[in-house]
C-alpha cells in the first residue's frame, strides 16, 4: 500500500461527498490501514504515515458535549479568562526561581509555552506536541521584531487542511524566555524520551493539571478550540466562516452547532 496511492483513494472518494467525510470513509482508511500492516507488512514508518492519514478523515463528534459546553461557559467569567491569560507569565515566574528543582522548571516551562501558543494557535494536542522549530516554525522579521509563522501541514492534520498561524513578536520573546529552562534536543519544542517529542498524554496531563490548579476550573486541552471559538463569535457574531479557517475545520455545521448558543448570547448582550 503506497502512501500516495492511498491518499489519491481516499481524496478521491472525499471529494466525491464534497470534502465532507464520514464514518464510513473513515472505517474504510482504517481497513485499507489494515490491510497494509497486516498483509503487506508494511515497514513502521510507512503505518505511521497512513495512520496520520486515516486521523485526517475521522469525522467531528456533532456538536460540543454537555460536559465541554459547561467546562466553556466557566470563562464566561472574565475574572477565570483573565486568569487563563496571564497563567504562562505566572508559571514562568515560578519556573524562574532558584529554589524550584529543575524536573519542575521545565515542566513549567513547557506548559506555559504551550499555552501561550494554543492563545493564538488553537493546535490539537496531536500537533503542538510534534512541533519541532526546524520543520514547522518559520522565524521571520517584522519591521524589526521577530514573529514565528506555525505551520501544520495536510498529513499531520484531522481534517487534512494545512494550518498556518503567526505568533506575535511579545509572544515568541516570552517563549525563548522560556526555553532557556530546558534542552530543545532534536529541534523538538516538547522533547520526551530519546530522540522522540513528548507524549501526547504527558503533555496534555502537564498542561490540564496547572491550568486546573490555578483556576481552580475543570479543563481539557481541545478546550482551546473551543475557547478561541467562542472569544471571535463574542466579537463577531456572525463570523462562522472565520472561525471554520481559525480551527481548520472543513465545513462549518459543527461550529454552528456547537457555538451558535454562546454567539447568540453575546449578540443579546
Amino acid at each position: 500500500v503506497e502512501p500516495d496511492h492511498f491518499t489519491s483513494a481516499l481524496e478521491f472518494l472525499l471529494n466525491r461527498q464534497n470534502g465532507v467525510t464520514t464514518d464510513a470513509l473513515f472505517g474504510l482508511a482504517n481497513a485499507l490501514r489494515a490491510v497494509a500492516a497486516h498483509h503487506v507488512k508494511a515497514p513502521p514508518a510507512q503505518l505511521d504515515l497512513l495512520r496520520r492519514i486515516s486521523l485526517g478523515l475521522e469525522p467531528e463528534e456533532s456538536r460540543l458535549g454537555v460536559r465541554s459546553e459547561q467546562r466553556l461557559e466557566a470563562f464566561e467569567d472574565e475574572r477565570v479568562l483573565a486568569a487563563l491569560l496571564h497563567l504562562p507569565r505566572k508559571l514562568l515566574d515560578l519556573a524562574e526561581r532558584k529554589s524550584v528543582k529543575p524536573r519542575n522548571a521545565k515542566v513549567m516551562a513547557q506548559v506555559a509555552i504551550a499555552i501561550e501558543i494554543e492563545l493564538f494557535a488553537p493546535l490539537r494536542l496531536k500537533n503542538i506536541t510534534e512541533l519541532n522549530l526546524n520543520q514547522h516554525i518559520q522565524e521571520v522579521q517584522k519591521q524589526g521584531k521577530t514573529h514565528w509563522i506555525i505551520r501544520a501541514n495536510r498529513p499531520d492534520t484531522k481534517n487534512s487542511n494545512k494550518l498556518t498561524y503567526v505568533i506575535p513578536h511579545d509572544s515568541v520573546a516570552f517563549i525563548k524566555r522560556a526555553q532557556r529552562l530546558y534542552s530543545q534536543k532534536g529541534g523538538w519544542l516538547f522533547p520526551g524520551r530519546g530522540d522522540r517529542h513528548k507524549c501526547e498524554r504527558t503533555l496534555g496531563d502537564q498542561i490540564t493539571d496547572k491550568i486546573e490548579s490555578n483556576l481552580r476550573t475543570e479543563f481539557n486541552t481541545h478546550l482551546f478550540r473551543a475557547l478561541g471559538a467562542t472569544l471571535h463569535l463574542k466579537d463577531n457574531p456572525n463570523g462562522f466562516e472565520a472561525v471554520k479557517a481559525f480551527l481548520g475545520d472543513r465545513d462549518d455545521t459543527v461550529i454552528r452547532k456547537s457555538y451558535t448558543s454562546f454567539a447568540d448570547r453575546h449578540l443579546i448582550a
